[in-house]
């Protein structure tokens, strides 16, 4: 079953359909760009690998963050993006707040 997740991004909030498996995808790819920001601020001479979620159907979301832009992960922004046959929106969120609303969405959705 899929349900609305709502994305809070900065002057504007979308709502998309995901399902639980999809939403704790996302929920796990926020977690490793936390973890890789945290590794890049201790090590700055190794950059860290950008981190991407991609979801095709039925609308395109894509939700990217580079860990190595941020001095911690409650600075951290993130780029959403929405694409459909008639829409294409972007924009940048906040992290922290991204990964609010995923969670948010797993706590009533999960059975």
């Amino acid at each position: 079953m899929n349900s609305f997740l709502n994305l809070h991004l900065a002057e504007v909030s979308v709502r998309v359909r995901l399902s639980v498996l999809e939403a704790e995808q996302l929920e796990a790819l926020l977690a490793q760009l936390i973890e890789r920001i945290k590794a890049a601020q201790a090590n700055r001479k190794q950059p860290q690998a950008p981190v991407e979620y991609r979801q095709k159907e039925p609308l395109y979301l894509e939700v990217y963050g580079n860990p190595n832009l941020w001095p911690s992960p409650f600075a951290a922004r993130v780029l959403v993006t929405l694409k459909g046959s008639e829409i294409h929106v972007s924009g940048e969120a906040e992290l922290t707040r991204v990964l609010e609303d995923v969670q948010q969405f797993l706590e009533a959705n999960r059975v």
